[in-house]
Order: structure tokens, then sequence, then C-alpha cells
């Protein structure tokens, strides 16, 4: 795992409430829009996936994914987990997602397309810093909360 894993596994015993928490807080104290997508519970297992929304502009919006996976799960008397989990992260940067441009006609494909080369060449380098910290600074977190730390 180096600087910029987009991942962290985990075994051992944590406080689920606590790292749910820290996810959620870490993107809402950004002005990100939290919404989980699904849930699936499985006893000693779950996964759950969220979606972190926040509009850059009026023509891109930026789209953070959370994949959490647990399994081999066993609740202690304190509260905690033990467990093995897994915590994925990927994002993007949507173009036109409020449709601003009709792609149906000629036209419409034309000024779309004008209007992408135009803006992506500063929002390339911009979405690429914005990617990079907010990956690495949510792994850290969460490996901080874990108690992990880089070898």
């Amino acid at each position: 795992m180096g600087p910029y894993d987009n991942f962290v596994r985990f075994k051992g015993q944590f406080n689920y409430k606590g790292l749910y928490t820290l996810m959620k807080q870490f993107f809402t104290s950004r002005d990100y829009d939290w919404s989980e997508i699904r849930y699936k519970d499985k006893g000693n297992e779950a996964e759950v996936d969220w979606a972190c929304e926040r509009e850059y502009d009026e023509y891109h919006k930026i789209t953070f994914k959370i994949a959490f996976h647990m399994w081999d799960a066993s609740y202690q008397d304190d509260g905690s987990v033990k467990a093995r989990i897994q915590i994925s992260i990927s994002g993007n940067l949507d173009e036109d997602y409020a449709k601003i441009y009709n792609e149906k006609d000629r036209f419409g494909k034309l000024l779309k397309n004008l209007h992408t080369r135009v803006t992506m060449r500063e929002k390339d380098e911009y979405w690429d810093a914005i990617w990079l910290t907010m990956q690495h600074d949510f792994i850290a977190q969460v490996k901080a909360f874990l108690g992990m730390r880089d070898i």
C-alpha cells in the first residue's frame, strides 16, 4: 500500500459506529451530500455503498463512491466489532449532470463538445488535485481511526 491507495483492508477489533461517523463527517464537513445507495446485512457480513456528491459549477458535479464490506463479524460486549473489512473509494467528475445541452440534435452536441474542450483543460488539473487529496486524506483518516500505520 502506497501513498495513493484507494482502499483499506483491516482485520481486528474496531468501533463500527465511530468508523461510520468518521467517514460520513469526512464528506459532510466538506459540503458533500451523503447518501446510502445500498445496505445489505447477512448476519456476520455487511455490504454498504455510499455516494457523496457536490456541485462544482453549473456544468460539473464531483461524485465519490465509498464501498464498505465487512465479513467474519462478531459483536463484542463493549459495543465494538471484531471483523475483517475492506473500504474502497472511487471518484468521478460528471459533465453536464443537469443536462444543459440537448444531445439529440447536432447543434446541442456541438455546443456540448465545445464547452467540454474549453473547460476541461483547466478542470482536469483541478480534478486530479481534488481526487488525490480527498483519496489520500480519507484513507489516512480511516487508517488512523483503525490504528493502522504505513510501513
